[in-house]
C-alpha cells in the first residue's frame, strides 16, 4: 500500500496514532491479561470482564472522536478530525473481542488465534490496498485499520467457542480489576513513550516528515510485530502457570528468551543491512528519505526483544506495580531523549530515541525484573549473549560488504537475497542446534498443555 501513497498521506494517519494509542489503552484496560494471569477464573467472572470491556470500548471511541479536533488544532492538520471520527468504531469492535482472545490464550489454543490475526490482517490489507488503488489517499490507512479490527473480532467470536453470560458482582473480580488497573497505568506511560517522537515531530515539522519517521519505525519493528506476538501467546500463560515454581520459571524464561532472539535477530540484521533495498522494494523511491531513520532506529530491534520478555514475566507473575513504576520512568526518559534530539531534526530524534533505549531504559527494566522476580541476571546474560554477539558481528560484517555488492550492479532484490542467504547460513551454523532444541521443547510443552 505504501507504493500507492505519499509520505504526506501516510503522515495524516501517523498523527492520528497519537489519539489511537491513547484510546486503545482504555478499551482493553489490562482485563484480558488479568484473565490469562488469574490462577482460577469462572464463566461469570469472564463475562463480567467482557461487559466491562464493552463499556470501556464505548468510552475509548468517545475519547478518540472527541480528541480529534484538539489534536487537529495542535498539529495544524484539519484532516485529523474526520479520520478520528471514522476510526472511533474500531475501538468498540476491538473491545468486544478482548475476552475471547484471552480465553483462547489461557487455554493455549493458538491455532484459532493465529487464524484470527492472519485472517484479520489479510482482509484489512486487502481493503486498504483497494482503497489506495481507487484514489482514497489518506483514507486508505483508515479503511485498513477499521477493516482489520472488524475482521479479527468476527473471526475470534466464531472460533473461540466462548460467549458471554450474565455478569458476576464486581466484588468477585476486584483483584483482577486491580491487576488490570496496574497494567493500564503502565500502558498509559508506554503510550507516552511510543507517541513521543511522532508528537514532537508533528509540532515542529510537516506531516510528510512525521510519515517518514513513522514508516521507518514500523518497517523496523514489522518483523517484531509479526514474530513476537505468537511467542507471547505461549509465553504469558506458560509463565503464569509457573509463577509459584521459581526454578521452573527461570528455566522457561531462559528458553523463551532464546526462542524470541532466534526468531527476531536474523530478520532484524537483514533489515539493518538491507535497509535501502527493503524501503525501495516495499515502499518505492518516494520513501528513500526514510532509510537513514530506519538505520538509526535499528538498535530498538534488540532492546524490544529483551524488554518484551521482561514485561511478559512481570505480567505473568502479577507484578503490575513494578511494571507501572518502570513504565513511568521509561516514558519520562523517552520524552527527554526525544526533546534533546529534536534540535537535530528527525534523524536526531531517531538516534536519541534508540540510543536511550540501549544505554538506559532497557538496562533499567532488566534490573527491575531481576529485583522483583526469581530471575537472576546471570541466567538472562547466558541466554542472550551468544545470539546478540552473532547478530552484532553479522550486522557489522555484512554492512561493510555493501559497497562490494552494490558495485556488481545487481538489482535490489538480488542484493537483499544475498544478505538473507548469508544471514541464514551463518545463523544455522552457529545457532542451528540451539534453535532445534528450543523448538522441540516448545512443541513438547504445547502438546502437553493442549
Amino acid at each position: 500500500m505504501l507504493r500507492l501513497l505519499t509520505p504526506d498521506e501516510v503522515g495524516v494517519f501517523a498523527q492520528f496514532v497519537v489519539i489511537a494509542t491513547f484510546a486503545n489503552i482504555f478499551h482493553e484496560a489490562g482485563l484480558g491479561a488479568a484473565t490469562v494471569q488469574a490462577r482460577e477464573i469462572d464463566q461469570r467472572q469472564v463475562s463480567t470482564l467482557f461487559w466491562l470491556n464493552g463499556g470501556l470500548g464505548l468510552l475509548a471511541a468517545a475519547v478518540a472522536a472527541g480528541l480529534g479536533p484538539l489534536v487537529a488544532l495542535a498539529f495544524d492538520e484539519p484532516r485529523l478530525i474526520g479520520v478520528a471520527i471514522a476510526c472511533a468504531p474500531m475501538f468498540i469492535v476491538g473491545a468486544m473481542a478482548g475476552q475471547h482472545q484471552a480465553m483462547l490464550q489461557r487455554r493455549m489454543r493458538f491455532l484459532p488465534l493465529a487464524i484470527a490475526d492472519t485472517g484479520g490482517m489479510a482482509l484489512g490489507a486487502a481493503c486498504g490496498i483497494h482503497a489506495a488503488a481507487i484514489g482514497l489517499g489518506y483514507w486508505a490507512p483508515v479503511v485498513l485499520a477499521v477493516a482489520t479490527a472488524v475482521s479479527r473480532t468476527s473471526i475470534l467470536w466464531i472460533l473461540s467457542g466462548w460467549s458471554p453470560s450474565r455478569p458476576a458482582p464486581l466484588s468477585e473480580v476486584r483483584p483482577m480489576l486491580g491487576f488490570g488497573a496496574g497494567l493500564t497505568g503502565a500502558s498509559v506511560f508506554n503510550m507516552v513513550r511510543v507517541i513521543a517522537p511522532n508528537a514532537v515531530l508533528a509540532t515542529m515539522a510537516s506531516s510528510a516528515v512525521v510519515g517518514l519517521f513513522d514508516r521507518a519505525y514500523h518497517l523496523l519493528v514489522l518483523p517484531l510485530e509479526r514474530l513476537l506476538p505468537p511467542i507471547r501467546l505461549v509465553a504469558v500463560p506458560m509463565l503464569a502457570r509457573l509463577q509459584d515454581d521459581g526454578p521452573a520459571l527461570v528455566r522457561a524464561h531462559a528458553r523463551l528468551l532464546r526462542i524470541a532472539l532466534h526468531a527476531t535477530l536474523p530478520v532484524s540484521v537483514l533489515c539493518f543491512c538491507g535497509a535501502d533495498e527493503i524501503v525501495a522494494i516495499m515502499a518505492g523511491v518516494q520513501w528513500s528519505e526514510a532509510v537513514p531513520l530506519f538505520r538509526a532506529l535499528a538498535p530498538l530491534a534488540v532492546t524490544q526483544v529483551i524488554a518484551s520478555l521482561c514485561v511478559w514475566v512481570l505480567t505473568a507473575t502479577g507484578k503490575s506495580r513494578a511494571l507501572l513504576v518502570f513504565s513511568a520512568l521509561n516514558a519520562g526518559l523517552a520524552v527527554l531523549s526525544v526533546i534533546i534530539g529534536a534540535s537535530f531534526g528527525a534523524l536526531g530524534v531517531a538516534l536519541a530515541f534508540s540510543l536511550g533505549a540501549v544505554l538506559v531504559r532497557t538496562p533499567m527494566l532488566v534490573a527491575m525484573t531481576v529485583r522483583n522476580t526469581p530471575l537472576p541476571l546471570s541466567s538472562m546474560l547466558r541466554s542472550a549473549a551468544a545470539p546478540l554477539l552473532i547478530a552484532l558481528a553479522l550486522a557489522v560484517g555484512l554492512y561493510s560488504l555493501r559497497p562490494v555488492l552494490l558495485g556488481q550492479g545487481w538489482h535490489d532484490a538480488v542484493v537483499l537475497m544475498v544478505f538473507g542467504v548469508s544471514i541464514a547460513l551463518v545463523w544455522l551454523v552457529f545457532q542451528g542446534r540451539a534453535m532445534l532444541a528450543e523448538a522441540r521443547w516448545l512443541l513438547s510443552n504445547y502438546r502437553r498443555r493442549a
